[in-house]
């Protein structure tokens, strides 16, 4: 999936007064963002190949092709960036023709500036909201529309979109078994920006209809998506995320919140649930402790059945692959890293972190939904445990043409594969080598 966004990282990295965007793409001015794998800098027609090949030590490989067109006449910009994927490297697009070649669409949109404080993005776009816990830069792209209103103090965006169908296997209330449905992912929200600090509030809606006819109540960006569940259930079941969001912008230290809140119930005497969370926390440092360099650490996780649902339309995936960063649940991790600039073509990146995974998984089915009783005690870090403690280094050389990255990654393993007292070990090492054509 990384080499989905493989274009948008071989340009971030410029010099060192660019490191925020080069460790971590977000840093980009908006809370959300359209990712395409080159920024317009004139009013010029840009084209370009990008040929990517991968390799890792479990001896899968992949090779990519992304051709781009892009057009800006004034305040209107067009971008199209077909994706072709030979082999059967594991992620989107997977649809092969004569078992060798799988092609989409990464990104194709148009885009309009009104104003300097609106502009509006209509098509096939990947969009990276905050940290990524729900939409990141890795997930398959959206079909849609997204309008953003920003100025010195205030953000607004919203979007509608439109996701994969879905031909349903399970039975239940909601739709029949065998039938194609379409999914809807929705989303809202505003930024508070006060000197160093920004605040933020984020709604997104993952929803389906039940006669495939879309519900025009969540196209009214000013009204809550979780009034709509209350207020009628005709047009079927949706599941809905809050996003609670703080930021901090130093001059040489930032620190970066997300909390995301799936479910979160109110003591009930009769019935207990759990709440189902998730949360990224980051912290960034340039220059410390090398010069020209940034370093920092993460902390995420998420609780069990995050991410899930008791309906198989609703499980928060597009194109068979979890949205978000993320990718799972039952789960915490913590990790510090470290990236040295050697100059205008070489980056040296090393890594410690430990990891705890429960037996919790975003494919399986919420227990309350299927068996209608109360939830286990246990919703974080469930069963046996297993625990990795793991460190990696990277190296890096790019130039205008091309760039190669080779990666090596350790974990020490304990309880491998929720197996009790089974100790392990697990090397990974990955190649990157990509080259532009102009």
């Amino acid at each position: 999936m990384n080499l989905m966004i493989v274009a948008l990282i071989f340009y971030g990295y410029v010099s060192a007064g660019e490191l925020y965007s080069s460790e971590d793409p977000i840093r980009c001015g908006f809370v959300i963002n359209v990712l395409d794998s080159k920024t317009f800098s004139n009013n010029q027609t840009k084209s370009f190949e990008l040929l990517s090949c991968f390799i890792d030590s479990s001896k899968i490989y992949g090779l990519f092709l992304l051709p781009s067109f892009r057009m800006r006449w004034d305040n209107f910009n067009v971008i199209i960036e077909p994706c072709f994927k030979f082999f059967d490297y594991p992620c989107w697009p997977r649809i092969k023709w004569e078992n060798l070649l799988s092609a989409a669409y990464y990104n194709a949109f148009w885009r309009v500036r009104f104003s300097s404080k609106i502009d509006m993005i209509a098509g096939r776009f990947k969009i990276n909201l905050y940290e990524g816990g729900i939409l990141s830069g890795d997930d398959p792209p959206l079909d849609g529309i997204l309008w953003r209103i920003a100025n010195n103090r205030f953000y607004f965006y919203y979007f509608a979109s439109q996701l994969d169908s879905k031909i349903t296997q399970d039975s239940t209330n909601w739709y029949k078994r065998n039938m194609i449905y379409k999914r809807f992912l929705f989303g809202h929200g505003f930024e508070f920006r006060f000197k160093k600090h920004t605040f933020s509030f984020s709604e997104i809606s993952l929803s389906f209809s039940v006669d495939n006819k879309l519900d025009w109540v969540y196209f009214n960006p000013l009204m809550l998506f979780y009034v709509r569940g209350w207020d009628t259930w005709e047009y079927g079941e949706r599941n809905i995320f809050w996003i609670l969001s703080a930021n901090y912008w130093g001059a040489k230290y930032s620190t970066h919140l997300e909390f995301l809140v799936d479910d979160f119930y109110l003591p009930d005497p009769d019935q207990w649930a759990p709440h189902k969370l998730a949360w990224i926390f980051k912290f960034y440092s340039l220059d410390l402790p090398f010069r020209n360099s940034i370093s920092g650490f993460c902390y995420s996780g998420a609780t069990r059945w995050t991410y899930t649902h008791g309906l198989s339309l609703l499980y928060y995936e597009n194109r068979n692959e979890v949205m978000g960063a993320l990718n799972e649940n039952d789960f915490d991790k913590i990790e510090i890293f470290s990236r040295k600039h050697l100059g205008d073509k070489f980056d040296l990146r090393g890594a410690l972190w430990f990891k705890r995974k429960g037996e919790g998984s975003v494919n399986e089915k919420d227990i309350y939904w299927e068996s209608g009783i109360d939830y286990p005690r246990e919703y974080f870090l469930t069963g046996v445990v297993e625990k990795r403690f793991g460190q990696g280094l990277e190296v890096e050389w790019r130039d205008k043409r091309f760039l190669i990255r080779v990666s090596a990654e350790h974990d020490l393993i304990w309880n491998k594969g929720h197996e009790p007292e089974k100790k392990g070990s697990e090397w990974r090492i990955k190649v990157l080598g990509s080259f532009r054509v102009l």
